[in-house]
């Protein structure tokens, strides 16, 4: 997972109280959610990029691999909104204005949203989460299996790159015949081995006399009582632009 392997624990805002990010970052998806216009998009979205480059203390070539991902796949999707079939013309396919428009509002608003999600995730653990859930009364069920399918995705994916890398150093991806048994073998082996992790996930927490509830150890932590100024700069920043566009 690319956001685990470049998570920093010493970002910026390490010491905020987990409250104040989460308004921070309703308010914003709320505000894009709700304003649809393409300048304040277009706005969000480069101050979140630097923000999220200065906060967590990324290099920014990470950054830009961490954001090349949902760009391709946008990108892909935006296309098949642009072009129009047509087959009542010469032209099979024909490019319009109006799905060229849309297709850049929706890229744009996507791209917005996602820089957003992604300021989120880096700048909080997946411990501060489950407290954040904890504090807004959410069930613990559902508080526990998203911390298990959390850590089971996490385990899953190590097991997935050590065999793959096991694979390689036994030349098993050097003929496409190959390459095909041995990617067959990988996701068989992987199924396997899931099943294999969550028998013994469960036998652990029976053997630990597990009652359908989970407790975790809370360390202390100094947090700051005031907003950052990281945080209410940007959204003052941010509410400046909405409400600007508002009379416009």
């Amino acid at each position: 997972m690319i956001i685990a392997g470049i998570y920093n624990y010493k970002h910026r805002l390490i010491n905020t109280h987990i409250v104040y990010k989460a308004l921070f970052t309703a308010i914003l998806l709320i505000a894009v959610l709700i304003k649809d216009s393409l300048i304040y998009n277009c706005c969000v979205f480069p101050v979140m990029f630097v923000l999220i480059r200065y906060t967590t203390k990324i290099k920014t070539w990470s950054v830009i691999k961490l954001f090349s991902i949902p760009i391709l796949f946008l990108i892909f999707s935006c296309i098949t909104i642009a072009i129009d079939i047509n087959t009542d013309r010469s032209s099979f396919i024909v490019i319009n204005k109006e799905g060229t428009f849309l297709a850049t509002e929706v890229f744009i608003r996507s791209i917005t949203i996602i820089s957003i999600v992604f300021f989120w995730m880096l700048t909080n653990t997946i411990s501060e989460i489950s407290n954040l859930l904890r504090y807004m009364k959410v069930h613990p069920l559902f508080v526990d299996l998203f911390v298990l399918t959390y850590r089971f995705i996490i385990i899953l994916s190590n097991i997935t790159v050590t065999m793959f890398t096991a694979q390689k150093c036994r030349i098993a991806y050097t003929k496409n015949s190959n390459r095909y048994k041995a990617l067959s073998y990988l996701f068989s082996r992987v199924f396997n081995r899931s099943l294999q992790v969550a028998d013994i996930t469960y036998k652990s927490m029976d053997s630990r006399l597990y009652n359908s509830k989970i407790l975790y150890l809370r360390k202390d932590c100094n947090h700051k009582k005031s907003i950052p100024a990281l945080l209410y700069i940007p959204l003052l920043i941010f509410i400046t632009i909405y409400i600007s566009l508002l009379y416009v």
